[in-house]
């Protein structure tokens, strides 16, 4: 279903898991209730797409899609993702609490935090929880 145009569609309790969505325009479409386990809607159209009860555990999605309004009422994966921007500054500030023995910086929390498609090459996650 990669590109598939499903704008305003009624997609409610529809079984979404495992689905290919990267690509499609999902504008408007109706997901409410429906079950998207494991869908990868990677590059999707969502605006005005509602996704109220609907499961989007372990998804795949764009970093910034989990923040978009059209999410607000989905139940919420079961990992949150982190960006970029927010992993380099717990990775500097865990390599500066290895290094002062825990006396600055601060312990890296990377529980239930969706890691996928971060480049961690390098990264001391030593004692991080």
């Amino acid at each position: 279903m990669r590109g598939a145009d499903l704008r305003d569609a009624d997609l409610r309790g529809a079984d979404f898991t495992g689905a290919m969505l990267e690509g499609a325009n999902l504008g408007g479409a109706n997901f409410g209730g429906a079950v998207l386990r494991g869908a990868r809607m990677k590059g999707a159209r969502l605006d005005r797409a509602v996704f109220t009860g609907a499961d989007i555990t372990r998804a795949a999605l764009d970093q910034q899609a989990l923040a978009r309004p059209e999410f607000a009422d989905a139940v919420r994966n079961e990992y949150q993702p982190l960006s970029a921007e927010d992993l380099a500054k717990r990775l500097a500030l865990h390599a500066e609490w290895l290094e002062s023995g825990g006396k600055r910086g601060t312990r890296a929390d990377l529980a239930k935090r969706d890691l996928a498609g971060h480049d961690l090459t390098g990264a001391d996650l030593s004692m991080a929880c």
